[in-house]
This record gives C-alpha cells, structure tokens and sequence, in this order.
C-alpha cells in the first residue's frame, strides 16, 4: 500500500507542474498562438531555480528567477512570432530545441546536488482533519 500512495503522490507533484504548463499552452491556443516552446520555456525555468537556489539559499529567488527567465524568454517569442510574423511552429521547436539543450548543458554542474533551502509545507485544514 505504500508503494501505490508513493506512486500517487510522485504523480501529483509531477503532474501539477506538467498541468500548468498544459494549462498556459491551452490558453495560448485560444488566443491564436501556438507554442511548442512550453518545455524549453519549463527547462530554462527549471535551471534557473535551482541555480538560485543553490547559489543563495533562498527558495524565493530561485522562484523569482525562474518566472524572471520565463517572462522574459516568452516575451522574446511573442515578439518574434507576432511582431515580426515568423513562423510559431519553427519558433517554438527551436525554442524547444534550444531551451532542453542549453539547460542539459548548464544542468550538469548542478546534478546530484539537493537543493540547499525548500519552501515549508502548508498545512490545508481539510485534509489535516483526516489525518
């Protein structure tokens, strides 16, 4: 049994991530917009929070960081795929392409190393009460 609620939680905090980012591209999708550069936006996001991290201490700057780098490189798409009318479909595989690559590359000093600070837990009253 504990194997399965192993399982189910992993999935849940996985998932979230993976659900907002499905959840961006969606109403992306409604306005007009495809971006297939979502995972390179995630892994650029990703290296950027842990090097923050472990550089600071602080689980606050590595979010703030992260979004900073996301904002910026999603600006920097929407720029070049509605102001200067690229292709979104090419602009997003070579965010894709250049965001995995770039973070597998800058990801490497930083393998292995658990993150030095995390944010506490919040506890939910609802779910504390079944406890």
């Amino acid at each position: 049994m504990d194997l399965i609620a192993g399982i189910l939680h992993t999935s849940l905090l996985a998932g979230g991530v993976l659900a907002l980012a499905a959840l961006g591209e969606v109403l992306a999708e409604r306005v007009g917009v495809v971006n297939l550069g979502v995972e390179g936006l995630m892994a650029l996001g990703a290296i950027t929070g842990i090097a923050a991290v472990v550089t600071t201490k602080s689980p606050t700057a590595g979010f703030a960081l992260a979004l900073a780098v996301g904002l910026l490189v999603g600006m920097v798409f929407a720029a070049i795929t509605v102001y200067l009318r690229a292709n979104q479909v090419l602009c997003g595989l070579a965010l894709t392409l250049m965001g995995t690559g770039f973070a597998a590359t800058v990801g490497k000093a930083y393998s292995g190393i658990p993150a030095p600070a995390t944010f506490t837990g919040v506890e939910i009253p609802i779910s504390a009460r079944s406890r």
